[in-house]
């Protein structure tokens, strides 16, 4: 409806600079789902220890304690 409308009332440079912008909005459809939300979380964790442990074995290897 908001592209619709974009599209619709304002002049086409504006319509697609700002059009674009609102592209983000995109990738937030997936967390309407909890089912898709619970699968982002956890992929986020498992991803953020992944990387906890990659600085943790750097710090081991540098002494850094």
């Amino acid at each position: 409806m908001t592209l619709w409308l974009i599209n619709h009332v304002l002049p086409k440079k504006c319509a697609e600079r700002l059009g674009g912008s609102l592209a983000i909005f995109d990738g937030l459809e997936s967390l309407r789902s909890p089912k898709e939300t619970l699968m982002v979380f956890l992929t986020s964790v498992v991803i953020w220890m992944f990387e906890l442990c990659k600085y943790w074995l750097l710090c081991m290897h540098f002494h850094f304690r």
